[in-house]
């Protein structure tokens, strides 16, 4: 694309074992600019890489290297998967406690990276080893250099107490793109913080998180709807990808 994508559909909205084919028609259909996979060995990067191209979108990111979790061999195949599909970025999550392994995962990923277009992104959730946002700004800058961003998705900045403001001292290289549902103003009843971000999500503009004030806080970065959903998954594809983009679209 000549210019940068402003919405993409991320992977986790789409109904799991999507295959990228589908992922990127639904995506176009629907009106997105890019789309985020998450590859299984198998899918071809060259074909993906032309399907996207002749659809007129391009791949925002690729899901998901879990440090702790992911075998080295499988984060390498996916970073090299990546490159060679051309996205612009590959998201990690960390599934340790100790913030001196997270750094080492990361920067394991990082220098895979090296020498490509290809940016890791760190996401911290409160259910991970990197719970909130200062902790993925300690991992990412213990690290070094400026390659490494942090991803910030909505959902995951509130249930950690952490409002818009909290990005304004922030370098703005370390935030490259942004995930944004809606959710309550409170977590759920039950606590579990990790089944209301898998299955749970609404729609933007069906909750109480301030997403205005994120994208304000955020001007001109893409942003990745992920809206994991099941009760979104249990309508035909192409209707709720359609109704993701109509509500995101909506955003300042």
């Amino acid at each position: 694309m000549d210019r940068p994508p402003r919405l993409s559909l991320a992977a986790g909205t789409l109904r799991p074992g999507t295959t990228a084919e589908a992922a990127i028609r639904l995506a176009a259909a629907a009106g997105f600019d890019a789309v985020g996979l998450r590859p299984t060995p198998g899918w071809s990067a060259t074909d993906v890489a032309r399907r996207a191209a002749d659809a007129g979108i391009s791949i925002l990111d690729i899901e998901v290297a879990r440090i702790g979790t992911t075998e080295d061999e499988d984060a390498d195949w996916l970073v090299d998967w990546a490159v060679e599909v051309g996205a612009a970025h590959v998201l990690v999550v960390s599934d340790v406690l100790d913030p001196s392994a997270t750094a080492a995962g990361l920067h394991r990923v990082a220098a895979r990276c090296a020498g490509s277009p290809l940016r890791p992104v760190l996401e911290f959730m409160r259910f991970t080893g990197v719970p909130d946002l200062a902790s993925a700004r300690a991992a990412v800058e213990a690290v070094g250099g400026s390659c490494i961003g942090i991803l910030v998705d909505a959902l995951h900045l509130a249930r950690a107490g952490g409002e818009p403001t909290d990005l304004a001292d922030i370098p703005a290289a370390r935030l490259p793109y942004f995930q944004v549902c809606d959710a309550p103003a409170s977590g759920p009843a039950d606590g579990d913080l990790a089944s209301e971000a898998r299955y749970r999500r609404l729609l933007p503009g069906d909750g109480r998180l301030p997403l205005g004030a994120l994208v304000a806080a955020l001007p001109g970065r893409p942003i990745s709807v992920e809206v994991q959903s099941e009760v979104g998954w249990s309508e035909p594809p192409e209707s709720w990808v359609r109704r993701v983009h109509q509500a995101a679209a909506q955003l300042g």
